[in-house]
């Protein structure tokens, strides 16, 4: 299996970008074109997963989480500046998704650690639970507060990241989920309960058997910060474009 691996996560996020540019297209220029939105299907998922991978591997866990969530900022302002948008975009979500995944990766260091006391474990899981819980009742309480994909969409990157264990005492058979295959298959759960109002949505499972050739190498080029400006700068072309025509 190991030797159809054969993705870097550079290639599998140009992937993403490219049918995500195809989507917006369909729904800001062509939105006729159904077949446009379908092909878009594909790019969430992956993104949501590579956001568990740079959640996993990033060595400042501080400055990732900063970066997605200025630069998701930043193009909210935009977007309610100048087409009155206040819907919060996708780099908001994942910005959700990772200050979540960190407070389970917290819960699981506890949990794991012989020498910490019972009290510092629950407590642990208590800021996990309460953290996990708070984007699905936010919506809920505050009429603004509405992100793209919502609760479960938010939860793909969690769910893709729950299987984590490298970086804790976990025993070693317990360790043997950290693997890819069951990454993708818990992420396949709240990608499921997302979709199953839009059959639409559906297509997007497609990328998890893409996902499933991931070499889990990141690739040679450093387009890290392509990535983050692609989504604004993409988007805000199809609508300076939307705008002429």
């Amino acid at each position: 299996m190991n030797k159809i691996r054969i993705f870097t996560s550079n290639q599998l996020k140009i992937l993403a970008c490219i049918t995500m540019l195809i989507d917006h297209i369909g729904a800001i220029l062509l939105p006729n074109l159904l077949i446009l939105r379908i092909i878009g299907r594909l790019s969430f998922p992956i993104f949501a997963f590579m956001i568990a991978e740079g959640a996993k591997y990033t060595r400042n866990k501080l400055r990732y989480l900063l970066t997605i969530l200025i630069t998701g900022i930043i193009f909210q302002i935009i977007l309610i500046v100048f087409i009155k948008d206040y819907h919060f975009n996708i780099l908001l979500t994942f910005s959700i998704s990772i200050i979540v995944i960190y407070s389970m990766d917290l819960f699981k260091k506890f949990l794991f650690d012989k020498n910490k006391k019972i009290i510092f474990k629950a407590l642990t899981f208590l800021l996990f639970v309460v953290v996990a819980i708070l984007p699905y009742f936010l919506p809920k309480i505050f009429d603004w507060f509405h992100y793209s994909y919502g609760f479960y969409g938010c939860m793909c990157a969690v769910f893709a990241s729950a299987p984590t264990l490298d970086k804790t005492e976990a025993p070693a058979w317990l360790k043997k989920l950290d693997n890819i295959y069951v990454r993708i298959t818990c992420m396949a759960i709240p990608l499921f309960l997302y979709s199953r109002n839009n059959i639409i949505q559906l297509y997007s499972f497609i990328s998890l058997f893409i996902l499933l050739l991931y070499s889990e190498k990141r690739g040679k080029a450093k387009l890290k910060y392509f990535f983050y400006i692609f989504y604004p700068a993409h988007l805000l072309i199809l609508y300076a474009i939307s705008f002429m025509i």
